[in-house]
Order: C-alpha cells, then sequence, then structure tokens
C-alpha cells in the first residue's frame, strides 16, 4: 500500500485556539471510501469529514491509538503511535483521517490524513495500518 501522508496544516491553528494535550485526548484514526477528498485549506474538524467506511469489524468514529508519542528534532515535530489493526473486518477504504478526540466532531481536529492511493480492503482478515518510522505526520516548525 503507497501512501500519501498530508499533515492537516490547521492542526497548528486548533492548537493555537483550543489547548490539545494529547497525554490528556485521545488521538483516533477513521476510515473513509474514495467519496472523500481531504481539503487542508478548509478540513479543520472531524465534522468536515465524509464518507466513513461500515462494514464488519469497524465501529465508527474509528480506532483508538496507543503509545502515541510526539518527538521534536532539528525543527520537525513528529507524531506517532503504534499499528493500527481492525482484526476479522470486511472493510473497502481510500483514506485514514487522524484526529484527536475532543469529545464532538466539530471540535476534533483533524492531524492528517493517509490516501492510500487506491482502495485497500480486507474480507474477514486484518485491515492493518503500518505506521512507518517517520511517524504518522511530521510538520516542519
Amino acid at each position: 500500500m503507497a501512501v500519501q501522508s498530508t499533515p492537516a496544516p490547521r492542526f497548528m491553528e486548533s492548537l493555537l485556539e483550543e489547548p490539545v494535550d494529547l497525554d490528556e485526548h485521545d488521538v483516533k484514526v477513521l476510515l473513509t471510501t474514495s467519496a472523500y477528498t481531504f481539503n487542508p485549506a478548509t478540513h479543520q474538524f472531524r465534522s468536515a469529514v465524509s464518507g466513513e467506511v461500515t462494514g464488519t469489524g469497524y465501529t465508527a468514529g474509528g480506532a483508538t491509538l496507543t503509545n502515541v508519542t510526539v518527538e521534536t528534532s532539528a525543527g520537525v515535530v513528529k507524531i506517532d503511535a503504534d499499528d493500527v489493526v481492525w482484526a476479522d473486518s470486511t472493510i473497502t477504504a481510500r483514506n485514514a483521517v487522524f484526529y484527536v478526540d475532543m469529545g464532538s466532531a466539530a471540535a476534533d481536529p483533524i492531524i492528517g490524513v493517509w490516501d492510500f492511493g487506491q482502495d485497500e480492503s480486507s474480507s474477514g482478515s486484518d485491515f492493518k495500518l503500518v505506521i512507518p518510522a517517520n511517524g504518522l505526520v511530521t510538520f516542519q516548525t
């Protein structure tokens, strides 16, 4: 799966408007169909996301990431986490949308979006997002 990772530039705006503590709030990832196209200029909150997948083994709102870390080195901020698996699932997805769960779609800031470049599917098997060594997203400071 070739992934195009796009950090959400408006995430920094969200951090300035409403303090987001990643130690106090869950970071989650939801999957969307090809019906959703991320617009980095306007999509700041989860409420802008459409086309969330449905299927066996998938729960609306997505999955909670584990072992989330934030590292800064040489002017680059990296957000990292463990891989995510939807076990025994039957789903088809085109994008993964990472966000901070602040309690409502209108308040949940989008961190970044992965576009898989094509639909990816599972049929009664694991649907897995492998977080690369450079993290789920990076931001240049």
